[in-house]
């Protein structure tokens, strides 16, 4: 049940504000890739929208080593700063 909510969330569409909040990309140049069809989006009114497999995909074509690293570091620094929240 776990991987089924997972893959649910890897396919939800979110505005491309918050994966400029991972740190690794601003918003602006996100929303370039999309104009560039770099990056697979969906437009939404003037607002572009992206799921986490589509930005996962761009991060394994195009972005160097270091970026995929530091994604992978500020998932887990936000994913424990959840979780103590929590407790």
């Amino acid at each position: 049940m776990l991987k089924k909510n997972k893959k649910s969330e890897d396919a939800k569409l979110m505005p491309l504000r918050k994966f400029a909040e991972d740190g690794v990309y601003s918003a602006a140049y996100l929303s370039l890739l999309a104009q560039r069809k770099k990056l697979k989006v969906e437009r939404v009114g003037r607002n572009y929208f992206t799921t986490r497999e589509w930005f996962n995909e761009y991060l394994e074509k195009h972005a160097r080593d270091n970026k995929r690293a530091s994604l992978k570091h500020n998932k887990n620094v936000v994913a424990r700063d959840e979780n103590s929240i929590s407790e």
